[in-house]
């Protein structure tokens, strides 16, 4: 047995391959002389007028005090949780609200 090497010029079948054309316009490569090309200068970086001056918010008048937290009275009576609709959690404080929410849910 022997081992056969190929390149991609030739077909498993030993006959040699066509060069393919591209399509389209075709483009050479530029071939630039380092000693005719310009001088490159970095851009100056920008900076602002040292004279301008710009005010701060005026922070006077801001409320940071502390809110009032909220404190269950006792005023209603909490009977329990209805599920309208999948998870969708309700309290129930009186009867004639546990009645509505099961109507809805079976409709």
């Amino acid at each position: 047995m022997t081992i056969i090497s190929t390149s991609c010029n030739y077909s498993p079948t030993g006959r040699k391959r066509k060069k393919v054309k591209p399509k389209g316009e075709v483009y050479k490569k530029l071939k630039v002389n380092p000693r005719t090309l310009p001088e490159y200068v970095a851009p100056q970086p920008y900076r602002r007028d040292d004279g301008v001056v710009y005010k701060s918010a005026d922070s006077g008048s801001c409320n940071t005090a502390k809110a009032n937290t909220n404190v269950y009275t006792g005023e209603q009576k909490l009977l329990g949780i209805s599920t309208l609709h999948k998870s969708c959690l309700q309290p129930v404080f009186d009867k004639q609200t546990a009645i509505d929410n099961a109507n809805m849910r079976r409709n």
